[in-house]
Order: structure tokens, then C-alpha cells, then sequence
């Protein structure tokens, strides 16, 4: 499973308050 490639997109995501 892509945990490592999700985690840094979720990150990214997050930053900037898209996935909360």
C-alpha cells in the first residue's frame, strides 16, 4: 500500500487545509 506516498501528499494536503 502506498502509506509512505499518501502520508506526504496527505502533509502537503494538509497544510495547506484541503484535507484538514
Amino acid at each position: 500500500v502506498q502509506g509512505m506516498v499518501y502520508c506526504d501528499t496527505c502533509r502537503s494536503a494538509n497544510a495547506l487545509g484541503f484535507m484538514r
